[in-house]
């Protein structure tokens, strides 16, 4: 997945934008620490929403290892929106492919 941005015109220390084009198979994106799976929308049924959902966590992993946040778990509410398990970090996550 190569990483097209991860430094944008931003005087806000306290945001961070991570811009990477998927190129890989969905299969690469199956290494994820157990804290941050999470149930998968159906592969079969919607191979491109599935992909986009697997590499948007994977990208944001790879952003949260950058910080040493690693320890952080992804976790997902009631509608399945994810979220990070402390009040101080928010995350908004945006795909498409």
């Amino acid at each position: 997945m190569p990483e097209i941005s991860s430094q944008l015109s931003n005087p806000n220390l306290d945001v961070h934008i991570k811009l990477w084009r998927i190129d890989e198979k969905a299969e690469f994106f199956q290494i994820f620490p157990d804290s941050w799976s999470m149930p998968p929308i159906q592969k079969q049924i919607q191979a491109n929403k599935y992909l986009e959902s697997v590499a948007a966590r994977y990208c944001l992993w790879e952003l949260m290892k950058s910080l040493g946040l690693e320890s952080l778990e992804l976790q997902q509410d009631y509608r399945q929106r994810p979220y990070l398990n402390h009040p101080l970090w928010h995350i908004s996550i945006s795909h498409s492919y």
